[in-house]
């Protein structure tokens, strides 16, 4: 039996804004494949003082049919009903995900690895199986007892390092509760060409 959870709103507007932006500056792709983390905490019942690391994922692949459409959308309607419907499919494939757990989950596969060294060493000079990772932490809450008097946190920032062996690209997603939501890409040089960083760091603007 599945856990039931519905998709973080951020993820889905995050992921199909960095697909649309990406579709326009790489034409030549004929598809791109995000990665969404989640965590099971909420699904295990782990108390949220417990510190744990229940982190799986899914990936969405989009299709060359789906990038043409996005390319081809000019008027404002046309890229929102386009939008609209990669929200679905974003949407139905997190729902399968979740319907199956914890069955056939990336999470449980671990075991199986002998030697996650090895592993990912062999990915190495291979065509990348993702083309972005969308991190999320969601918002953080500061009680007023944790701060000092008279301080406010206002913002705060979440990076990971680039990925030689995963995706060619991450987002990273971090909001205060009632301050800013701050984004941050990281890329590994070389691999990703800054022009098309820039043109997605446009899109979040």
């Amino acid at each position: 039996m599945g856990w039931r959870a519905r998709p973080d709103p951020q993820d889905v507007r995050f992921s199909l804004t960095t697909v649309a932006a990406l579709a326009q500056a790489v034409p030549e792709a004929l598809n791109i494949t995000g990665i969404t983390p989640y965590s099971f905490r909420r699904m295990t019942g782990t108390p949220e003082d417990d510190m744990t690391v229940q982190i799986s994922s899914f990936q969405t692949t989009y299709s060359t049919d789906v990038l043409d459409r996005m390319r081809k959308t000019s008027l404002a309607s046309d890229r929102a009903e386009s939008l609209w419907k990669g929200a679905k499919y974003f949407h139905t494939q997190m729902r399968n995900e979740l319907d199956k757990c914890p069955q056939d989950n990336v999470l449980g596969l671990l075991p199986y690895v002998s030697n996650h060294v090895a592993y990912y060493e062999k990915k190495f000079g291979k065509p990348r199986e993702t083309t972005f990772e969308l991190s999320n932490l969601g918002i953080v809450k500061i009680g007023g007892d944790v701060l000092p008097d008279a301080w406010s946190l206002d913002s705060m920032t979440f990076t990971q390092g680039a990925q030689p062996a995963g995706a060619a690209l991450t987002i990273n997603c971090i909001s205060v509760d009632g301050g800013a939501l701050t984004l941050a890409i990281t890329w590994q040089d070389s691999i990703v060409h800054e022009s098309i960083i820039n043109a997605l760091a446009s899109e979040y603007l």
